[in-house]
């Protein structure tokens, strides 16, 4: 057990205490999810009659462009949150 490594927010975890199965690791692979497949790509299909007039107009510019598109999304709300991660780089950055 690495104590520094098992701390979030200065508490330790009690993964260890318990019998769970845990998983370390990148999980980038479609290989892992062959077996289960439909029900991924089900839970991460979007109900377009839900978008906002906004979104659609969006939806509809990016999709009848002739240009490639890319979408980038940088995770930062929850590492601002915590106490456990310092120098996080400022929005204009």
């Amino acid at each position: 057990m690495d104590k520094e490594r098992d701390l979030v927010d200065g508490q330790e975890l009690d993964i260890w205490k318990k019998n769970y199965k845990v998983y370390w690791g990148g999980w980038m692979s479609e290989n892992y999810f062959r077996s289960v497949e439909l029900e991924v790509r089900d839970s991460f299909t979007f109900d377009l009659n839900k978008l906002s007039e906004k979104s659609r107009e969006l939806l509809n510019e990016l999709y009848f462009c002739d240009r490639e598109s890319v979408s980038i999304h940088v995770r930062r709300g929850d590492y601002l949150q915590s106490t456990q991660y310092r120098d996080i780089c400022g929005e204009a950055y």
